[in-house]
């Protein structure tokens, strides 16, 4: 069970050290090291252990994709355009924290481009998340001319 909060988490590895310490050396072996970011990332992995994925439906999805603008850059299928690129069929699945992180990581250029284009900025509800998840990770389905 995970502290609440991360200061906790930090208070708890610092507190549980010693022990840890004691527990490695008797058998021979060092603590793990960390470099950079690894605790962090760490951190943050054993938290989003604890937050199921939201589940929906890909067909409300693809309404969704199309209602908040998605589509516009992105393509009806999510199968890119001039404008943005292919998000379906990419070789990975999308997660909660996976679109999170994307959104941000991508957000300065996709508000540019929003802005440039006179496209609103698209607004997203929590209850949206499951359903595009659902579409963006439903396999792209080939025509008989590809």
């Amino acid at each position: 069970k995970l502290p609440p909060t991360f200061s906790q988490f930090g208070e708890a590895l610092l507190n549980h050290f010693p022990d840890m310490r004691r527990a490695m050396s008797s058998s021979g072996k060092q603590p793990p090291t960390f470099e950079k970011q690894e605790m962090a990332d760490l951190a943050v992995f054993l938290y989003s252990l604890h937050f199921r994925e939201p589940s929906g439906s890909p067909h409300v999805g693809t309404s969704i994709f199309a209602w908040r603008g998605c589509a516009e850059c992105h393509g009806a299928e999510a199968e890119g355009t001039a404008r943005g690129p292919r998000l379906r069929g990419i070789g990975h699945t999308y997660t909660a924290t996976r679109l999170a992180t994307d959104l941000w990581r991508h957000g300065s250029k996709m508000y540019e481009e929003s802005r440039k284009s006179g496209q609103a900025w698209p607004m997203l509800q929590e209850s949206d998340v499951g359903d595009l998840l659902s579409f963006l990770n439903t396999p792209v389905e080939r025509s008989e001319g590809r």
